[in-house]
């Protein structure tokens, strides 16, 4: 008999309305043939990731989120846009495709060290490179060269909303979509 604990692949994220979930998916969508990447996000898988946690016992999940909850207590929501587009990586062979978030970007990044302060009391190591909040569109671009299409809409919005919540997410590889709300923290 196994008596392992069971691990989840676990992260911590804003979920977006389902209003710029759709929007985005429609723009995905529009777009997918002039923008090879390898590999699209789901609609439902779109997210701004405030710190990822890694294979983490599953029966750590509860004080996580008891934790949590109140590292945010009476934080309150806040304001978001989602808009414009970018990269990460090279320029003419980008890793990743990904709109910006703007409104009141200060209260997202007092969440995400609420977040980091809570998980690092809990043994969680903090990533060490700087916070730049953004929701991941595509990976891997398989074109031939970026910069040679058509420039990207800086401009671009796809609304605005107000969150509510972070929730807790558990990858599941090979499912489609593979993100998994396990926990759900109120703001």
């Amino acid at each position: 008999m196994d008596h392992r604990p069971e691990i989840g692949r676990l992260f911590i994220a804003v979920p977006l309305a389902d209003s710029i979930q759709n929007a985005i998916g429609d723009w995905m969508n529009e777009h997918k043939k002039q923008l090879p990447f390898r590999k699209w996000v789901h609609t439902s898988d779109l997210h701004i990731t405030l710190q990822f946690l890694g294979d983490t016992p599953i029966q750590k999940v509860p004080r996580l989120h008891e934790e949590l909850q109140k590292a945010v207590e009476g934080f309150g929501s806040f304001g978001l846009e989602v808009r414009g587009l970018g990269t990460f990586g090279r320029p003419a062979v980008p890793s990743v495709l990904w709109t910006g978030v703007s409104g009141q970007t200060d209260r997202l990044k007092d969440l995400h060290k609420q977040v980091v302060s809570a998980t690092t009391r809990l043994g969680f190591k903090p990533e060490e490179r700087a916070y730049k909040p953004h929701i991941t569109l595509g990976r891997s671009f398989q074109g031939e060269n970026f910069l040679s299409l058509p420039q990207l809409d800086s401009n671009l919005s796809f609304g605005e909303w107000s969150p509510e919540s972070f929730v807790i997410y558990r990858t599941r590889m090979g499912r489609n979509p593979m993100y998994e709300v396990i926990e759900r923290i109120m703001l």
